[in-house]
């Protein structure tokens, strides 16, 4: 369970348009390669967005040639920021 003064800082960071987004960069059969996962408010402010990509670098800009390009939507800010924590393993 997050503190509740902690989730009305990250709300507040994501509603000052500043998403929250963690990179890990890693190598893999010797090429470059990353783990972005992300949660950002939706353009029309009416809930937010949790994204999570892993790709090699050279694809970067290339969805469908990512191994995982997963969006979900969520109404609820405190329900995406828990969506972070059990499917992705982010810790805040």
């Amino acid at each position: 369970m997050i503190p509740e003064e902690i989730l009305l800082k990250l709300k507040e960071q994501v509603h000052n348009k500043k998403h929250i987004q963690i990179n890990e960069n890693y190598v893999i059969n010797g090429e470059a390669a990353c783990k972005e996962t992300y949660l950002r408010r939706k353009i029309d402010k009416t809930g937010y967005i949790v994204g999570h990509d892993d790709f090699l670098e050279k694809f970067e800009d290339i969805p469908d040639l990512h191994f995982k390009y997963e969006r979900k939507e969520f109404e609820n800010f405190n329900d995406a920021v828990y969506f972070l924590i059990e499917n992705y393993g982010i810790n805040f």
